[in-house]
């Protein structure tokens, strides 16, 4: 999956949402960084939240779910780690 250079902000979020509607597995991993990673995480939970508020450091993970199609606004947060505890879990 790709994306091309030069798409605005919103169009960017569409087509990676409209790229998570294509493939049919039930869990996918989204790997990037702030704050366009957070910005995805903002978008995809309902209501207006900001992406300042998710504090997602580097090789954090969070774990959205959607229970239907992906699109802005329609995940649940389920869980968010910071590093430190996906260290002490090895």
């Amino acid at each position: 999956f790709a994306l091309r250079d030069g798409l605005s902000c919103a169009s960017f979020y569409e087509g990676l949402f409209a790229a998570l509607r294509a493939y049919s597995q039930e869990l996918i991993a989204i790997v990037g960084h702030q704050p366009g990673l957070g910005q995805f995480i903002a978008r995809s939970l309902p209501g207006t939240v900001s992406p300042q508020s998710i504090e997602l450091k580097k090789f954090g993970v969070a774990f959205l779910s959607f229970d239907a199609d992906p699109g802005a606004g329609r995940a649940t947060l389920r869980w968010l780690l910071a590093p430190g505890v996906l260290r002490a879990a090895r």
